[in-house]
């Protein structure tokens, strides 16, 4: 419906566009769409984007739908997505005369999906997400605020007991963040229709990565979920600041707190599956502490409220008084805090928790003055960690500064992948100039690392359309998992069978391509070497059946494959021949 296309490189310059009450539909009479990335709204190395009290809805029947649809997508690119207030809205707030018009996501893959945004800020509050796959997916975003929202979490098979990996399509998930490392999640509400159903109010992965800090989720209200939120990976860290007493060891990280988990089977649950610094999995060890305890309320019915599954314990402070056996938890270690703690309001939250005045002349939202910036120096670098520092530069293009700040860093057991990969993302952003210019043979070496670095490639490989197959999926330790997910709109029979298979790989003198394509898809099947270059070319006879390649003429090494169809690359992945 619209898209925004980068401009006013190597500035820091605001867009100065806004749309406000405005409604994007898709209905039946829309024409087919059979690609794997329809969006209503894309965004590519844009800022300050404003979406004011807007719908954006997918009225389509199921078989007329593609794989994957999008409110918004964006890749480097910020916004500002919220409710609009005028004299005469759509929809009251509970409260007495307080009323605004909220935005609302209903019926996609993904409300609204954001990657590589770096410290472009990325603000969504007081908008409606319905019956989507997941509401918001965040990956390598660092100026994230998720603040007054409502997420609805409907699985798309609503078959009782299909839980966790392995039923993809019957998944559903409200928040996923993945690799960003500043954000901001409170007051937002994720509502669940069955505690037995694979849902999942928020899914956070790998979000500290050298970065010490404290990140909190407060004052959100989970019902009727499989899992109300859970961490995957690497979310903890630790330092040792000097003290007058000596060395001492103060643990950072992702912390709970003044939540509410009502009638959730899982209430918090976390993993060290899928890390990108297997030394520190799970979350900050230190829930809280004896002076300064968490304030979380879990009730109704449930099997864990916190449920640990990484190598080292998590100690858990409760308010005093606190009964330390209603707390249901896996390899935690419960402590009373000498005190009730800060006073954090109300525990959980509400609909009508933070009512709005508004005067009864009040006009539709206008665009505020903006104010630019025309220096390519980062903004408000001041106290930042070095990776920041270099996140700050890459949001402004000036990647050869970013790549002195890498340069400078430190290398320790700890960091060498994280910053190894970082170089060689920036590396390819020096020598060809754009992310989107990166040749899918070069992406092809980080896509499945778990590092900033990786999730930067898999959001520009999705974004371009070559491989769409990242998604977030609810995870449970007790079954076999699979990293790379269908998400809940893909067909049944896609999830079945994959459309092109390459066999056996690692590969000897002999592969033998399965295929099964689109009735009238001319398929051609190319191997290239590492540098880019084709060494293989063969066209596929009909749409589906097997074909023999020789690759006796190739030396042992590593190459990629794909199989096009017209300019549509059909499938992309790794090769490795071994003699």
């Amino acid at each position: 419906s619209v898209e925004f296309l980068s401009f006013a490189n190597s500035t820091t310059l605001d867009n100065k566009s806004y749309f406000t009450n405005c409604i994007f539909t898709w209905t039946d009479s829309m024409i087919d769409a059979t690609n794997n990335g329809v969006a209503h709204m894309t965004m590519w190395q844009v800022r300050g984007i404003r979406i004011n009290g807007c719908q954006f809805r997918d009225e389509r029947s199921d078989y007329n739908k593609p794989d994957q649809t999008h409110g918004i997508i964006a890749n480097e690119s910020g916004y500002i997505v919220k409710e609009s207030i005028a004299s005469n809205t759509t929809l009251p707030m509970i409260g007495t005369g307080h009323e605004y018009t909220p935005t609302k996501f209903d019926n996609f893959t993904y409300g609204i999906r954001v990657e590589n945004a770096g410290t472009k800020e990325c603000n969504i509050s007081k908008t409606i997400f319905n019956d989507n796959f997941c509401g918001v997916y965040a990956s390598a975003s660092n100026n994230l605020n998720i603040i007054d929202n409502t997420f609805n979490i409907v699985p798309n098979n609503n078959q009782n007991g299909n839980v966790g990996n392995g039923y993809l399509d019957a998944q559903a998930l409200g928040l996923f963040v993945e690799s960003s490392n500043d954000y901001t999640i409170t007051n937002n509400d994720f509502i669940g229709i069955d505690a037995m159903k694979s849902t999942c109010g928020i899914q956070i992965k790998n979000s500290v990565c050298l970065a010490f800090k404290e990140l909190s989720v407060e004052n959100n209200y989970f019902k009727r979920l499989f899992i109300g939120s859970q961490a995957l990976g690497t979310n903890r860290g630790a330092f040792q600041p000097w003290t007058l007493g000596g060395q001492v060891t103060n643990h950072v990280g992702l912390t709970y707190k003044c939540n509410k988990f009502e009638d959730c089977t899982f209430g918090i649950y976390s993993t060290e599956q899928q890390c990108s610094n297997c030394n520190y999995t799970g979350i900050n060890l230190n829930q809280g502490s004896l002076s300064m305890p968490v304030k979380n309320e879990f009730i109704g019915t449930r099997t864990y409220d916190i449920y640990n599954h990484c190598p080292t314990p998590i100690s858990y402070y409760a308010p005093a008084r606190t009964v330390l056996n209603s707390i249901k938890t896996y390899n935690v270690n419960k402590y009373r805090a000498k005190n009730s703690g800060a006073d954090c309001g109300e525990i959980g939250r509400f609909s009508d928790i933070v009512p709005i005045a508004m005067d009864s002349n009040i006009t539709p939202i206008l665009p505020p003055t903006v104010i630019t910036q025309s220096s390519t120096q980062p903004r408000n670098s001041t106290g930042e960690t070095q990776l920041g520092l270099v996140e700050e530069y890459l949001s402004c293009q000036d990647y050869k500064a970013a790549m002195r700040v890498l340069n400078s860093i430190a290398i320790t057991e700890e960091n060498v992948q994280e910053i190894e990969d970082y170089k060689m993302y920036v590396g390819y952003l020096i020598e060809f100039g754009n992310a989107l210019k990166i040749p899918e043979y070069s992406l092809m070496e980080l896509e499945d690392h778990q590092t900033i670095a990786g999730a930067k490639v898999r959001g520009i490989l999705y974004f371009r359309g070559i491989k769409t197959d990242y998604h977030p999926s609810v995870v449970v330790d007790e079954q076999k998992t699979s990293p790379n997910t269908k998400s809940k709109k893909v067909a049944n029979s896609i999830l079945e069978e994959e459309v092109v298979t390459v066999s056996p790989n690692p590969a000897n003198d002999n592969i033998v391509v399965t295929y099964n394509l689109d009735e009238n898809a001319n398929g051609v099947f190319i191997i290239c070497d590492m540098q880019g270059k084709e060494v293989i070319k063969q066209y596929l006879q009909n749409n589906q059946g097997e074909q023999t390649i020789n690759l006796s003429k190739l030396s042992l090494g590593t190459y990629y494959y794909k199989v096009i169809n017209g300019e549509e690359t059909i499938k992309l992945d790794k090769l490795v021949i071994i003699k």
